[in-house]
């Protein structure tokens, strides 16, 4: 976590850092989060020049795997949630992405493209009730 946002979390841990539509997180959250994406990518040995790809909807989740990824030391690929399988599985390909983030309303165009561009691990959010 940047150093600024390290400050803020040890002196006010409990107050609003991020708001989107009706949903927050507060700093001490976003700590928690953050440390927990980037350990699990760290956990999967990447290697040197790691890529990773977020194709999600604007959400607070799509903050954390973006940040999240950078801590990790992970280079980040954006990809634009209105793109189809085909898209996505074009960039994969071209990133040399290994990690696909996905979030609920990408999940199943998500799953396509990796299975197209070979990618194995993909992480997802409040997708239980589809899988």
């Amino acid at each position: 976590m940047p150093e600024f946002a390290k400050k803020l979390y040890k002196e006010r841990p409990q107050e609003i850092a991020l708001r989107f539509e009706d949903r927050t997180m507060n700093w001490s959250d976003i700590d928690l989060t953050l440390n927990r994406v980037a350990n699990g990518l760290n956990e999967l040995n990447l290697g040197a020049h790691r890529r990773i790809a977020v194709f999600a909807e604007n959400a607070l989740e799509t903050a954390m795997a973006n940040l999240g990824g950078l801590i990790a030391g992970a280079s980040v690929v954006p990809v634009n949630f209105h793109l189809n399988a085909e898209e996505v599985a074009y960039i994969l390909e071209d990133s040399g992405s290994s990690v696909l983030f996905v979030g609920p309303e990408t999940v199943d165009r998500g799953m396509k493209a990796a299975k197209l561009a070979g990618v194995q691990t993909i992480v997802g959010w409040n997708i239980e009730e589809k899988y």
